[in-house]
């Protein structure tokens, strides 16, 4: 393993790519959606570019209170877009609990058809495999074990998680929070006279 990079040596590597750099005036349209009686309260600012959309403000997905899209613009954003779709471009997937205990319980889950179908395992043992999976479940939506513990338990249980632990997903609460702005943006900007 490499030794660290500094953020004294990183600046110096940035500063020495930007010295051919100019700054330039770039192409910038914002809106604010918000509701007059409220002020700036409950508020998001969504700014289109020329390198993508940016969502700013209290409502926005992202914890941070910002998320982008690359290489998309105000037309792009105001058509019909799947809360799927409209993820796959805005958001991060991680682990969401809720989708990991789902997970570990469905009964048509590989882990669970996996055990089914090994006949070198009695059926004792695999009643006590799904009876592990339930427990691993209700951990999981009690906080009390990590994707990386869930990921060892399952290994201990015999499953290796070559595709991720599950519930790796985009959070149900920012899909849904994106596609609202999305959907109401799309509804004022039909709404506004563009000439």
């Amino acid at each position: 393993m490499g030794r660290m990079i500094t953020v004294r040596e990183k600046i110096e590597s940035v500063s020495e790519e930007f010295k051919s750099h100019i700054i330039s005036p770039a192409k910038v349209q914002a809106y604010r959606l918000h509701c007059p009686s409220q002020g700036g309260i409950f508020s998001c600012t969504i700014v289109f570019t020329d390198a993508g959309i940016s969502i700013l403000g209290d409502i926005t997905p992202e914890r941070n209170g910002s998320c982008t899209a690359r290489a998309y613009g105000k037309n792009w954003f105001a058509r019909a877009k799947s809360p799927q779709y409209l993820a796959e471009k805005f958001l991060t997937e991680r682990f969401v609990p809720q989708y990991a205990a789902a997970e570990l319980r469905c009964e048509d889950s590989w882990m669970r058809e996996q055990i089914r179908d090994d006949h070198s395992i009695d059926d004792a043992r695999k009643k006590q495999i799904f009876q592990e999976l339930e427990d691993h479940a209700n951990s999981v939506e009690d906080g009390s074990l990590e994707p990386v513990a869930l990921i060892n338990g399952l290994s201990d249980l015999g499953f290796e998680c070559d595709e991720g632990v599950p519930g790796w997903d985009y959070c149900p609460r920012e899909v849904g929070i994106l596609a609202a702005i999305q959907q109401a943006f799309a509804r004022l900007y039909a709404e506004m006279d563009h000439g």
